[in-house]
């Protein structure tokens, strides 16, 4: 297994039955708490013999890995499509289930680390196509899905955001590695996560120009308007597509006139726990999987992200502003060297957990090499690019 935190990961699991598939629930130690989760699994799985998609599905503030389930369900499409859907689990905060989604980035983020020792719980136990890897959520499980397509592109080959954004902090240092393919469905009247953004996170219109502008999509848009198939739910949508991005990458923008703080679905559900008009004219789960399904990561500068030992030593972002985060795998008693193009030694750091960083954010900015090792021999060496 290659779970962050391993050792203390103990595992517990029962089953529910729903659709035609079967929702799992488990839990593990991550940053000595006990964390829970859920994913279901098609009952196609089973039976086919290959690896499959799979989709973070996290529900935003106030939710629960059970309420985003029932309310951004995928169930149906996954029984079809043939794809595993995990629903992390937030602790509480104030009385509230939270994502902590303002925290500085960095190794000790807890909720980030639960979240990466999930991502590899799944991936442990299951034939997952490591290419096919995406990440959605409502509201503060929208904010998640940015982060990691910030910090954790080399893992996910598209992300799809519903009433959410991104930080400020976190829009400063966002450093994707590959362009990211990226889908956000928000509605105008949002009374939580607002359309024109706020002193903490972007704007909507200013979220897509950033990932239009990233992947180097065409800025002329494709527009069309949905059929407003409910008349009843005091809403209408547009729909925005910019094309011919890196690597074949598209941003779309669902922007739902007079939508709330909602998950659009044209079939009602048992459980809401958005605020404001839920459109209706278009089920968001089905369009995101749309989107997704088109896309595959891919090599990137001639690197295949996934073509590695599962020993391999991995630090990135790459290039950076000086700091890199370093996940040293199944390898223990790390130690990094780096060293100028001179041959000087600018850095030395042994790094003994799963996951550690380096800080070179007071270097000059060009090129360095570092040497990964430990008491076996050297693991890995390679270039790192501070800009």
């Amino acid at each position: 297994m290659k779970n962050y935190l391993l050792a203390a990961i103990i595992f517990t699991t029962s089953v529910v039955y729903s659709q035609t598939g079967t929702t799992i629930s488990g839990s593990f130690m991550s940053g000595g708490v006990t964390r829970t989760y859920t994913y279901y699994v098609p009952a196609k799985y089973y039976t086919a013999n290959r690896a499959v998609p799979m989709i973070f599905n996290i529900h935003g503030w106030t939710g629960s890995s059970a309420k985003q389930e029932n309310y951004a369900d995928f169930r149906e499409i996954a029984d079809t499509a043939n794809f595993i859907i995990v629903h992390p689990q937030a602790l509480p905060s104030g009385g509230y289930n939270s994502w902590n989604t303002t925290e500085t980035f960095g190794p000790t983020a807890a909720d980030k680390v639960y979240l990466m020792s999930l991502y590899d719980t799944i991936l442990s136990n299951y034939n997952i196509d490591r290419k096919r890897i995406y990440s959605t959520g409502f509201s503060q499980g929208g904010f998640m899905s940015y982060d990691f397509a910030c910090f954790y592109s080399t893992r996910f080959a598209a992300i799809a955001s519903v009433s959410a954004g991104i930080s400020t902090t976190h829009r400063a240092i966002c450093n994707p590695q590959h362009p990211m393919p990226v889908m956000e469905i928000h509605g105008t009247a949002d009374q939580l996560a607002t359309y024109t953004g706020s002193s903490g996170s972007l704007s909507v219109d200013s979220v897509i120009k950033y990932w239009v502008n990233f992947n180097g999509c065409n800025p002329a848009f494709h527009y069309d308007t949905l059929p407003n198939i409910n008349t009843t739910d005091s809403s209408h949508v547009e729909h925005y597509v910019y094309t011919g991005g890196g690597q074949g990458s598209t941003v779309e923008l669902y922007k739902v006139i007079n939508g709330g703080h909602q998950w659009p679905s044209d079939t009602a559900t048992a459980i809401i726990y958005g605020i404001g008009n839920r459109n209706m004219d278009f089920r968001a789960s089905k369009e995101i999987w749309r989107f997704f399904s088109k896309y595959q990561l891919a090599t990137i500068d001639g690197i295949d992200e996934y073509a590695t030992n599962s020993n391999d030593v991995l630090i990135y972002p790459n290039p950076s502003n000086g700091v890199f985060q370093v996940d040293v795998k199944n390898n223990q008693n790390v130690i990094i060297k780096i060293v100028n193009v001179l041959g000087e030694t600018v850095l030395e750091k042994k790094i003994s957990d799963a996951f550690g960083n380096i800080d070179l954010s007071n270097a000059a900015a060009g090129v360095y090499f570092y040497q990964a090792g430990n008491n076996t021999g050297i693991i890995k060496s390679g270039k790192l690019i501070v800009e």
